[in-house]
């Protein structure tokens, strides 16, 4: 019985770029379109290697093989198997997960045959299907290794040409079999691969794959040389060797109502999900990475050939690889500790990542940590380059690694498309693109570590690297820098300087910020914090007519006069929020992140009542959202959009206190989904849907929005139009048979108002009564109703809002020089820094 014979289960086979139903039988490998393909596959790249179609003179020949796992290689998998042809019907697999097909069983490879399908059903688990040759050469021959690193479940290929696949896959076998998955524990990973020279693989290496993958009668274990000539360093000709399946994986649980996290089958867990999709059939093998199999002729006295077959675990493989090109935040919330070295298995490396709750391990579980992985994956890969690991040195750091070879241009494959979803989903171009990092030892160009500010060249002085989730360093000792290689941001002539790191010319390394506590309501939250001597200091990023405006530089020559009285007005408030600079952010507080003008939030992580928290509570930060890419679409794609994120609600939305709201949405692969999850309700305590919000606490997501403020000039004049449609809804709100805009007419008392309504837009209800009784009692506008109203302003604000309002009332001129923190400076330098209380004084310039 073929598989596609086989009773129930469905099959996956070609991965499509959106997800389908994926159901009915597989073809069976040993048709001629199979062969076909797999003698293309190998004659395509000029090999002298193309497995055969058939042999007339072949004899009945005998098959040993032993069945495993390829990242628990010592475990031994349950269910059945069986040969096509060869056996008329599936057989036990043994305890020990040898399988002898020999006179003795009974069972052989047929005369003449030379293609075959391998087919193995595990106890409660998935069927999965193999096409198979029975050509493998000796070890020592350049096609002998690779194919079996092939069979081992590393997708080296199957011909005698070291492309950057194959490359991969042998250090990829050292990662798992020999160093046990810490990096260079005892075998270097690079096997000294220069340009220029042969590829010379240790002894004890080809030991190493001889003794995992079984003995062949001819094998020499001694160094092999690969020659220059059939060394391709670059990527394979292949676009998709299947390594990761043939599903569109993904996290259910948080892309569907009711969904379930796709896993895969392992030692203590069969039963695998795949596409969401329980114990599906899944084809495994592409043209050109079948599996190669040794057969011998027991008849004429040739000695048995060992063979091993790994099986296949995509999740784990993804896992790996996002761990390999850098992704780090697969290790889930990181220990104290300069670096990570070891990602497996816990059974491997324990937890040696833990710190006391979350964290991650290759687990093949496709849950939070590996669906926000793998979409930050997708988000950098989208930037025009990526980082090139120097596999050679030796140095401690990855950060020491990854600045010794200068980036490179992302092309091709392993350029994810601009209008792919960064969608923490692992649909095809991602795949291909993952595929084409690996074999380009491309990593994330984007590379946050902490320090001490005065010594942030030094890697000796780095405290901690490859800096992720925003409580990997909980420390507001160290500061947080990027190194950043994308060349995604124009930067400013005196921040785009080159500075020298462990010897090496870099890009200098860029602030973002530290680490600070903070108790809000007796519940204690923390996070990231741009401020003082962290921010920029430039013309650039303060808020000054030439940022709000695009014209007037920092002195308001030229701009109309309704132009100058609305931008005091903004400036003003901004003074408070953001310190005067676009680039004052923070993610320390039960709001995840805020910044800008208004310091508009993101997602909520908790509240000082008691009750449910509110994680999909629509924000402002969502509403300004929707406005930028309703005025600016090109400027929001380029900014937010194309990383994913995006307004559950598109603009014009409809005021509520004055200021907008709009919950956030994220990419899946089956539809746009509440920040918080599709399953945030499921959980009445709603800790899955905090968790899920604190996508938005990521330090490489913080660091995109800073640089966004930092170095889009038109990114900051559409935040200043969203801050001025705030000050027109104040305005406009209704006093009796009035508005507001009839009780303050002066700039300051409109600053004012403006101040306190963006700590709480629950001012503007205590002040509009506060007004409308002011206004009965004083039916004529003047002055002196002009300071009543500034005092009913005073009276309606709340917590720290009351001392910036006052202090505002206070003020003859605008803060110029000295902002209000520690270490910020203010370039601002107005022909008119008045900003006048007088009746009448305000003009506005609406959005």
């Amino acid at each position: 019985m073929t598989l596609g014979q086989q009773q129930g289960g469905e099959t996956i086979e070609d991965m499509p770029e959106t997800p389908a139903e994926l159901t009915g039988p597989l073809p069976s490998a040993t048709t001629n379109g199979s062969v076909q393909a797999a003698m293309a596959a190998a004659t395509g790249q000029g090999s002298q290697y193309a497995p055969a179609a058939s042999c007339a003179t072949c004899p009945e020949r005998s098959l040993r093989l032993k069945l495993g796992w390829t990242f628990y290689p010592d475990q031994v998998p349950k269910g059945s198997y069986q040969l096509v042809p060869g056996m008329t019907a599936p057989q036990p697999i043994p305890a020990d997960g040898q399988i002898v097909l020999d006179r003795a069983s009974n069972r052989q490879v047929p005369a003449q045959v030379m293609q075959a399908e391998l087919v193995i059903t595990l106890e409660s688990g998935p069927t999965y299907s193999f096409d198979v040759s029975f050509e493998l050469p000796a070890i020592h021959q350049p096609t002998g290794l690779q194919r079996r690193l092939t069979n081992l479940g590393l997708y080296a290929g199957i011909t005698e040409f070291f492309d950057g696949r194959a490359l991969w896959a042998m250090r990829a076998f050292k990662r798992i079999h020999m160093n046990r998955f810490t990096r260079n524990a005892s075998a270097r990973e690079n096997d000294q691969l220069l340009d220029g020279q042969a590829y010379r693989i240790p002894a004890e290496v080809m030991e190493a794959v001889r003794k995992a993958h079984g003995a062949h009668p001819a094998d020499r274990v001694s160094e092999l040389e690969v020659p220059e000539a059939l060394l391709r360093r670059g990527a394979s000709s292949a676009p998709d060797a299947g390594m990761f399946g043939a599903a569109v994986l993904q996290r259910g649980s948080y892309d569907i109502s009711g969904g379930t996290d796709d896993s895969d089958p392992r030692p203590d867990r069969p039963e695998a999900i795949w596409a969401g999709r329980k114990n599906p059939g899944i084809k495994v093998t592409r043209p050109g990475y079948q599996l190669c199999l040794g057969a011998y002729n027991e008849g004429s006295g040739e000695a048995p050939i060992e063979n091993r077959v790994n099986l296949p675990q995509p999740v784990h493989m993804l896992q790996f690889a996002l761990f390999e090109t850098g992704f780090w935040l697969i290790a889930g919330k990181r220990a104290r500790g300069r670096t990570i070295t070891a990602f497996g298995p816990s059974a491997a490396v324990g937890a040696t990542n833990a710190a006391g709750g979350r964290f991650g391990t290759l687990d093949g579980a496709f849950g939070r940590s590996t669906q926000w992985a793998l979409r930050e994956f997708q988000c950098h890969a989208k930037l025009p380059q990526a980082a090139v690991e120097d596999l050679h040195s030796t140095g401690e750091l990855h950060l020491q690694r990854i600045i010794r070879r200068p980036p490179e241009v992302l092309s091709g494959h392993a350029l994810y498309p601009e209008a792919g979803l960064a969608s923490g989903g692992l649909n095809a171009a991602t795949a291909r693109a993952l595929q084409s990092w690996l074999e380009r030892a491309y990593r994330c160009p984007v590379h946050v570590y902490a320090s001490p500010a005065a010594r942030s060249l030094d890697p000796a002085a780095v405290v901690q690297e490859g800096i992720w989730r925003y409580d990997d360093y909980d420390s507001n000792a160290p500061r947080m820098f990027a190194v950043d290689l994308s060349a995604t941001y124009p930067l400013p002539a005196s921040i785009n300087t080159t500075v020298q790191m462990d010897g090496q010319t870099i890009p200098k390394p860029i602030t973002i910020g530290g680490y600070t506590g903070y108790n809000q309501g007796g519940v204690t939250y923390g996070g990231q914090l741009t401020g003082g001597s962290h921010i920029w200091n430039l013309e650039t990023t303060e808020v000054t007519p030439q940022t709000i405006y695009g014209s007037g530089g920092y002195t308001g020559t030229g701009l109309s006069a309704a132009q100058l009285s609305t931008f005091k007005v903004v400036r003003a408030a901004s003074h408070f929020e953001c310190l005067g600079h676009f680039d004052s952010l923070n993610a320390y507080d039960r709001v995840t992140l805020s910044f800008g003008l208004c310091h508009w939030t993101l997602a909520v992580l908790g509240h000082s009542g008691s009750g449910t928290i509110p994680v999909e509570e629509a924000r402002e930060m969502g509403a300004l959202f929707a406005y930028i890419a309703s005025v600016e679409p090109q400027v929001f794609r380029e900014t937010i959009g194309r990383f994913g994120m995006s307004a559950a609600s598109a603009w014009p939305l409809a005021a509520g206190g004055g200021a907008y709201f709009s919950a956030i949405h994220m990419e899946s692969e089956s539809g746009p989904v509440m920040l918080c999850g599709a399953n945030y309700r499921a959980d009445p305590t709603r800790k899955e849907g905090i968790e899920d919000n604190h996508y938005g606490h990521l330090w490489p997501l913080y660091y995109r929005m800073q640089m966004a403020n930092r170095t889009s000039n038109r990114f900051q004049i559409a935040c200043g139009k969203f801050a001025r449609q705030r000050i027109a809804n104040i305005l406009a709100a209704r006093v009796g048979t009035g508005r507001v805009s009839d009780y303050l007419t002066s700039e300051k008392a409109v600053a004012m108002a403006y101040r306190a309504h963006i700590y709480t837009t629950s001012t503007l209800n205590r002040l509009t009564t506060a007004l409308g009784a002011i206004g009965r009692a004083n039916p004529t506008h003047n002055q002196a109703r002009e300071e009543l109203a500034m005092t009913a302003i005073e009276r309606a604000a709340s917590g720290p809002a009351v001392g910036h309002v006052q202090s505002i009332r206070g003020w003859s001129d605008l803060p110029q020089r000295n902002g209000i923190a520690l270490g910020v400076t203010y370039r601002l330098n107005l022909d008119d820094p008045s900003i006048s209380g007088t009746v009448g004084s305000f003009r506005f310039d609406p959005p």
